[in-house]
């Protein structure tokens, strides 16, 4: 009985390291890519205002570096959910857009709608978006429905309901003003 028990505690123990270690990775990769999303913007920043060619020219190959690492589109939906320029949320949006049109086979469907679906949310979540990001939004929704045209699920082409996802998505974000510029 007592080898059971003793057992058991060291079980316990075992299972309490293993979740607070997760625990402990979890905190620290969410660190890293708030840290990741700051290095953005400030990087977005420097492209976008900055007078001095140098550092125009430093932050535009980061940009790059940014837009063709592999973890892509992983990156900009942090950046869409934690940046607070609308630089960055601009530079998110067309780098999707660039992702999408470069590798429409490396992307599947189930990606690609998820995708399109999180900007219509993110649009109607997102009521004061600065004009340019609205636009950059609207143009990835539009260009992920024109590469997906003709993509079937269960014999559905599943892009082509572009008129009922926009009035669903009107229709439950109703108190929010789109404005078109």
């Amino acid at each position: 009985m007592e080898l059971k028990k003793s057992t058991a505690i060291k079980l316990s123990l075992a299972v309490y390291i293993a979740l607070t270690l997760v625990f402990l990775i979890v905190g620290i990769i969410e660190i890293s890519r708030t840290k990741e999303v700051r290095q953005i913007e400030l990087l977005c920043k420097q492209l976008y205002d900055s007078q001095d060619p140098n550092i125009r020219e430093q932050a535009e190959k980061a940009v790059v570096a940014f837009q063709e690492s592999p973890d892509t589109l992983s990156k900009c939906q942090a950046l869409l959910e934690r940046a607070d320029s609308s630089y960055s949320q601009l530079l998110a949006a067309t780098t999707l857009a660039k992702l999408l049109s470069r590798s429409t086979t490396s992307l599947s469907v189930q990606q690609r709608l998820d995708i399109r679906n999180y900007v219509l949310n993110y649009l109607a979540t997102r009521p004061k978006l600065a004009a340019f990001v609205i636009q950059s939004l609207v143009s990835l929704f539009a260009r992920i429905t024109k590469l997906g045209w003709f993509d079937m699920v269960k014999e559905e082409y599943v892009f082509r309901n572009v008129m009922n996802d926009v009035s669903s998505f009107l229709q439950v974000n109703r108190k929010i003003q789109i404005r078109i510029p």
